[in-house]
């Protein structure tokens, strides 16, 4: 009995039910049973399932009741998780016992305060506000999920530093002639080696303000003292010269002056009118903003150290310095953050966020075997063209090193696939399959096109060659078995995916492809498209599909259709960045005035059976079904041809190795006439024997431009 399957991802489950009959008798009917009626044995199993269960609610009561936060002090950063019943004495008792470096303390010599990461700064103090701190609980002081920062005297006898809750806590870096009371900077300029100070400062202070607390601080003249705001950008800093007295020491209107950092230095007479880059100082803003603090802990150790290294070292450059201090070698341990290893020894440290701003990078050493670095695991899925509906299925997954190349990577997938018996060709050892990246949005969809470069890398960052970047190494690529080496020799070179819309025989005709090159004017495309399909650019209409599938016959006319891919005659932009065009994207083209066909009851049950299907192909992918766009139009220049989001990989489902692709029922009229196979001008594909993979097809991806028709596929 119950409910059955359900569709799209909703699901109920079945039920069945039993039903019990009794005879009423007062004599022999009882409501329960007694206790001498239950087998010992019995008796004692409900009495531990009930313990057991008393332990398990009891476990629930407490953990629901108990609040996490996290404490620094020094260079310890710990998960504290208490009782929210427990009051502030209790609190603190507990940080005696766990913090390192605070067991058998006073606790009238620890207090806290609230700590904020991004910016390493410490603000108000923790039950500043309260009237009777010693009864308050962390409940009542609100302390769930934040982060505490330990603070200490040497006595109780010791006042506390006075905070106001008014003024605003910034960061200053200040050289160490400057701390020392020593003669100016030396010409090659001052030393920000010293860890930075905290002076509080008014919310809308000027930069005259700070220079008089410094003065007040060291006793130097504030004329000879001159200060540098360095501002984050991106993963790097921008340092600007504070020259006048009376500007804000904020960046901006709205932005926040405890995330600001500054570097004070003496200079006689200041550096007014003077350009940051051209005096020493600048250099050693330059130097101390590259330089970030990790704080690592060595294997079987609980005391963390701290090491300030260049951000544009490598993890390999890290690692030997650890290394060295710790009496390791760097084959012998794992580096991890967060739980996860750190294993590509060519990264930076600062494309790995390991930088200077904010709190300092916490690394664990681990004892163990590093894990190979450059070596990902990526599944390969088998891409098919050959129907109105494009489809995908898995073909295998394997290991793909960074620094191999296309052809080996190639060499590696046509072996596998012989082993399937599936007939791959090749040229002087290259074999005939385009290897794509795939995309990792809600649907999995091929895009980008790696070519057999030379010198070319499958991996590393797109700076020193490679065409994928390291750190968005893909997990997933499509591989199409052609029936010629790989078109596309140039990576900047982009080939664009066309079918032919015929509305007044509702028939569309296989996959053709243009080549773009990378010199190719947008007005030559337009040309060239106009000459392979036969179509005048004054009768062209071009639409672009929202899905690399496909769409449906049905939903082709509602398309955004432009004329002649929508370009004057006279434009010569870069063709690539005048139309976006990216790889990946299919278009169609039609006829301008060729109306659609009649059909008869039959075919629009037919048509409308069509759309369901392609939906629910593109549900089975993770795909959602949007309106068709045309194709447009960017003068200003192209976004990049390559971008990756994350998309779990489950969204790709193997299918049938007998299963025709979704979304393709036979055409409601006639075969597809002889013109419509071969309206790109194009040699039509010969489908290769393929046992284990039917339906699978050789693909023609020559440009007739490129490829003339008359010269033979190699």
């Amino acid at each position: 009995f119950g409910g059955g399957g359900g569709t799209f991802g909703i699901s109920s489950s079945a039920s069945a039910y039993m039903l019990l009959y009794r005879k009423v008798d007062a004599g022999q009917n009882r409501d329960m049973v007694p206790d001498n009626a239950i087998p010992d044995g019995l008796s004692d199993a409900i009495k531990e399932a009930e313990e057991a269960e008393k332990l398990e609610a009891e476990r629930l009561r407490q953990e629901r009741n108990r609040v996490s936060f996290t404490v620094h002090h020094g260079l310890v950063e710990k998960t504290i998780s208490i009782d929210r019943a427990s009051t502030y004495p209790q609190l603190i008792e507990k940080l005696l016992l766990d913090i390192p470096g605070l067991k058998g303390g006073d606790a009238g010599c620890v207090r806290l305060r609230k700590f904020a990461r991004s910016s390493d700064v410490a603000h108000e103090v923790v039950g500043a506000g309260e009237d009777d701190l010693e009864s308050s609980t962390v409940e009542t002081l609100d302390l769930t999920h934040e982060r505490l920062q330990v603070e200490t005297r040497a006595n109780t006898d010791t006042p506390w530093p006075t905070v106001d809750p008014a003024k605003v806590p910034v960061r200053v870096w200040v050289s160490e002639e400057m701390r020392s009371g020593g003669e100016a900077a030396p010409d090659g300029g001052p030393n920000f080696n010293a860890e930075p100070v905290l002076i509080c400062v008014d919310k809308e202070a000027k930069v005259v303000d700070l220079k008089r607390e410094l003065r007040l601080l060291y006793g130097v003249d504030a004329g000879d003292i001159v200060v540098v705001r360095a501002a984050k950008s991106g993963f790097r800093a921008e340092s600007s010269l504070l020259d006048d007295n009376k500007a804000s020491l904020k960046e901006g209107q709205y932005g926040r002056l405890d995330a600001e950092r500054f570097f004070a230095a003496r200079i006689p007479g200041g550096a007014g009118g003077v350009e940051l880059s051209k005096i020493p100082l600048g250099a050693a803003v330059n130097a101390a903003t590259n330089t970030a603090t990790v704080i690592y802990t060595p294997p079987e150790s609980e005391e963390p150290q701290a090491m300030a290294i260049d951000v544009s070292c490598t993890l390999a450059d890290l690692k030997h310095r650890i290394a060295h201090v710790i009496g390791i070698p760097i084959d012998e341990f794992k580096v991890l953050r967060s739980g996860k290893e750190l294993s590509n020894l060519k990264e930076a440290l600062k494309d790995m966020s390991i930088t200077w701003w904010g709190a300092p990078s916490r690394l664990i050493m681990e004892k163990g075997t590093p894990e190979k670095t450059g070596v990902h695991s990526v599944k390969v899925v088998l891409l098919d063209t050959a129907k109105q509906q494009a489809a995908s299925r898995e073909l295998c997954t394997m290991p793909v090193e960074e620094e191999s190349s296309v052809v080996s990577v190639k060499r590696d997938i046509a072996q596998r696939m012989r082993d399937l018996k599936i007939e791959v060709g090749e040229t002087e050892g290259i074999p005939h399959l385009r290897l794509r990246t795939m995309s990792w949005n809600s649907s999995l969809e091929p895009m980008k096109i790696l070519v057999d470069e030379e010198d070319g890398k499958l991996g590393g960052p797109l700076t020193e060659g490679g065409q994928v970047a390291g750190m968005l190494f893909p997990k997933v690529m499509g591989v199409q078995i052609l029936d010629a080496p790989e078109s596309k020799t140039n990576r900047h070179d982009c080939v664009v995916e066309l079918c032919r819309w015929k509305p007044s025989e509702w028939l569309v005709a296989k996959r053709r492809e243009l080549l773009v090159r990378q010199s190719d004017s947008a007005t030559q495309v337009s040309e060239a498209l106009a000459e392979e399909s036969g179509i005048d650019q004054g009768r062209l209409l071009v639409g672009k599909s929202n899905n690399w599938s496909g769409t449906a016959r049905n939903e082709l006319e509602d398309m955004t259709w432009k004329e002649g891919l929508g370009l004057l005659p006279s434009s010569s932009d870069n063709a690539i960045q005048a139309l976006s065009l990216r790889e990946g994207e299919l278009y169609y083209y039609k006829e301008k005035n060729e109306g659609p066909k009649e059909l008869t009851d039959e075919e629009a049950s037919t048509a409308k059976s069509e759309v369901d299907e392609f939906k629910r192909a593109r549900a089975r992918d993770g795909g959602v079904s949007k309106k068709e766009t045309g194709l447009t139009i960017k003068k200003g220049g192209a976004d990049p041809l390559l971008q990756i989001s994350g998309s779990p990989l489950d969204a790709l489902q193997p299918r049938s190795v007998k299963e025709e692709p979704s979304g393709n029922p036979s055409p409601p009229s006639e075969t597809a006439p002889e013109d419509m196979i071969s309206d790109m001008s194009l040699k039509d594909p010969a489908t290769a024997g393929m046992p284990l993979l039917e339906g699978i097809p050789v693909m023609d991806h020559r440009d007739k431009r490129h490829c003339p028709e008359d010269s033979p596929p190699a």
